[in-house]
């Protein structure tokens, strides 16, 4: 995967932890304003678990502009795991998220 690629895919795993956010508690929110807003306040809705998995998947966007993608790519795969475990989305959905190769 190239360091956009794993960008890609993180960005589509927090947009589906912050999909499972109840919509009127979303307000239009980019998924970065969102969890800012929840670090702030220091509370996260009681439909939302997963707020240490969104902090990965940011940090995972860090790691790779860093240039640790061995270490980003090993997150993203413990993220997507716990995703598809709590059938958040399935493995036919992800493969989806991919950006297209030019192979």
């Amino acid at each position: 995967m190239t360091p956009e690629e794993i960008k890609s895919e993180a960005r589509a795993c927090m947009q589906v932890l912050l999909d499972s956010i109840h919509p009127n508690l979303r307000k239009n929110l980019t998924p970065l304003q969102l969890n800012e807003k929840f670090k702030k306040e220091r509370k996260v809705p009681l439909d939302f678990g997963y707020k240490h998995l969104l902090w990965m998947c940011e940090k995972v966007e860090w790691m790779v502009d860093e240039g640790h993608l061995d270490r980003a790519i090993r997150w993203l795969g413990f993220v997507q795991g716990v995703l598809w475990f709590s059938e958040k989305t399935s493995i036919d959905e992800m493969q989806g998220w991919e950006l297209p190769r030019g192979e």
